[in-house]
């Protein structure tokens, strides 16, 4: 597995949810599919921030924060 940072532009990345929708839609009814489409995803008001509560730093995670 490969962890990069993306600009969300890729054909890579838009199948990506594009198979995670599809998945749930199978699998769950309509009004329980919450997702955000990749436009909702690129400036929704996440930022970098350290680990929080016991997490720790680590090369395969990415802490994030969103101020309220």
């Amino acid at each position: 597995m490969k962890i990069e940072i993306d600009d969300l532009s890729r054909p890579a990345i838009h199948a990506l949810p594009n198979e995670h929708l599809q998945s749930m839609y199978a699998l769950s009814p309509p009004e329980s599919v919450h997702a955000l489409d990749l436009e909702e995803l690129r400036n929704f008001g996440f930022v970098y921030c350290g680990p929080f509560g016991e997490y720790t730093e680590d090369p395969n995670s990415v802490f994030m924060t969103m101020r309220l």
